[in-house]
């Protein structure tokens, strides 16, 4: 039996769960239930679209409009903002790309996570990196994960397991922050693969305490699905800036 939030120990801060997607309704609605799984509270979760895509936005908007069927404090409310057409230059599910970046901007919580749209975790992975974090005190935590190709993929088949500690590159799918951090660093101009490595470097370099799990947690999907995009495609982000 699933184990259900527990509000009745102390309050615990409030958890920005950001997503970023393009293009993929069937990942999106699977990433709506993983986060709504999770056994910590309270969460808030945060879509972006590189779209516009008249699908996703439905999907999500129907989840958002949902009327509890559990106590309103156990809900996971949606946000969700659209950017212009396919602006990233890497998939818009990679915690790189502009979509990821203003899910940041539009978050609430005093801790934020990536999570992207073709992830999955287990119900306990945000209970127990929060756990963790209060524990030892530190600014951001993530966990061992699998990384792996689905079947159906065109890249070679994959499955191993990452995450070592001190943090290295490729090796965190999954990091818990504290939102305060992203004074410290913000992505690269460019945005593209690899800036959510180059923001934690720099969330070290000033000194940042991170929480490591020794347990796998989370299953990162590496099929390069989601689309690249050409300069003619590119297009602005309706009044939102990138982080620079």
């Amino acid at each position: 039996m699933r184990k259900a939030p527990d509000l009745s120990i102390r309050a615990r801060p409030l958890v920005s769960v950001v997503t970023g997607t393009r293009s993929r309704p069937a990942e999106i609605e699977n990433a709506i239930y993983q986060v709504r799984a999770q056994t910590y509270r309270p969460l808030e979760h945060v879509i972006v679209s590189d779209g516009p895509d008249p699908v996703v936005a439905g999907i999500v908007k129907r989840f958002a409009a949902e009327k509890p069927r559990i106590a309103p404090e156990l809900k996971v409310p949606i946000i969700f903002q659209e950017t212009g057409r396919c602006w990233s230059d890497e998939m818009a599910s990679s915690p790189g790309a502009a979509a990821f970046q203003v899910a940041q901007l539009l978050a609430h919580g005093e801790y934020q996570m990536w999570f992207s749209d073709d992830e999955e975790m287990e119900p306990d992975h945000i209970e127990a990196l929060m756990d963790l974090m209060e524990e030892e005190q530190t600014d951001f935590a993530y966990s061992m994960a699998v990384w792996y190709t689905a079947k159906k993929s065109k890249l070679p088949p994959i499955s191993r397991v990452i995450g070592v500690a001190p943090p290295e590159p490729d090796h965190i799918t999954n990091c818990i922050y504290r939102t305060a951090l992203l004074d410290y660093g913000k992505f690269e101009t460019h945005v593209g693969r690899g800036t959510d490595w180059h923001q934690i470097s720099k969330w070290l370099e000033a000194g940042a305490s991170y929480s490591f799990l020794e347990r796998v947690t989370f299953r990162h999907r590496a099929d390069q699905i989601g689309g690249h995009c050409s300069n003619t495609e590119r297009q602005p982000l309706r009044g939102w800036r990138v982080l620079v």
